[in-house]
């Protein structure tokens, strides 16, 4: 069976059509126009094995356990489009994705001319795979809702972190569904790579048959889903709670973070800040509580009609009146 799923990979694990933008990124303004060339993610895993007693030191990495360090690329279906086995534990994430790009044998899917793959800091930034900017906030735990971006390059590497996600979604799909890949069993060694590749083929082709699954379902929902400044104040999607509205959320989020409005939306009609003094007669900082602006006031001023009309639930400004 192992061996039967081996050789269905080549078939079942396939990089995706880069000419296309995928819907996740086009539908999605957080990453729409800015990362529309992005073809995927890559990233390392370790994946625990029983190694002989005489070869455990390779094995053993930064994991407690003896581990095999597994290279994938995704696509943002979390479907693996490439993975590379059979590396030691401590073998540097840096020194197997140049091996990937250089071996032939590997047949890496290398992206087209101007796409790329998203990487994280472990990775060398080139042509063709963007890593996020050194210094700077980056894991989505270093973010919270009500966030002040230091800069245009902070606000970068969130949305990079974001979307780079889905990355490590999908290997923890692979890791719920199997959980043989936390606990192997004594194989030999010469098995325990094979067991990995046959269990990605299984993951790719339970993603492409299956339209409802518990495991793709748990970690799509858990995607964070930050849309819109609106979402943070509201618990809801910013185009249901103001279907009327033509604010630019964007602009919203982060005119009044200290950063040029003009520079971060090149859409950009509404100087938010402006408006919000011209309406409040006060300057952002009275009115936002870390980024948070009293919408409806802004929604009334901006649509001219009163928030009720405008918006399915109230949105609570800082003071704590609707």
């Amino acid at each position: 069976m192992m061996r039967a799923l081996g050789n269905l990979a080549p078939f079942v694990i396939q990089p995706p059509n880069m000419a296309v933008t995928h819907p996740k990124i086009r539908n999605d303004r957080r990453y729409w126009p800015w990362f529309k060339d992005c073809v995927g993610a890559i990233d390392g895993t370790h994946i625990v094995v029983v190694a002989p007693e005489g070869d455990r030191m390779p094995y053993r990495g930064r994991k407690v356990h003896t581990t095999q360090n597994v290279m994938a690329t995704c696509s943002f279906d979390m479907k693996f489009t490439f993975v590379y086995i059979g590396w030691e534990g401590s073998a540097h994430d840096s020194r197997i994705f140049l091996e990937a790009l250089t071996t032939n044998s590997a047949d890496f899917p290398h992206p087209p001319p101007n796409k790329y793959y998203l990487v994280d800091a472990g990775y060398t930034h080139m042509p063709g795979y963007v890593a996020p900017y050194r210094g700077q906030k980056y894991h989505l735990q270093e973010f919270n809702r009500r966030r002040r971006y230091h800069g245009p390059q902070e606000l970068f590497n969130h949305r990079h972190s974001s979307l780079r996600n889905v990355i490590e979604r999908t290997f923890g799909v692979l890791k719920q569904r199997f959980p043989l890949l936390r606990h192997m069993p004594r194989y030999d060694m010469v098995r325990q790579g094979p067991i990995v590749m046959a269990c990605c083929v299984l993951h790719n082709w339970i993603r492409t048959v299956q339209e409802q699954d518990e495991f793709f379902d748990a970690e799509e929902s858990s995607d964070e889903d930050e849309d819109q400044l609106c979402y943070a104040v509201t618990g809801t999607d910013a185009e249901s709670v103001c279907s009327e509205s033509v604010l630019n959320l964007c602009v919203l989020c982060y005119a009044v973070t200290g950063t040029d409005a003009e520079s971060v939306c090149s859409e950009s009609v509404l100087n938010l800040c402006v408006l919000c003094y011209a309406v409040t007669g006060t300057d952002a900082e009275s009115v936002c509580s870390e980024s948070v602006l009293n919408l409806c006031v802004l929604c009334y001023a901006v649509t001219g009609t009163d928030a009720e009309s405008v918006c399915s639930e109230f949105v609570s400004g800082t003071d704590g009146e609707w």
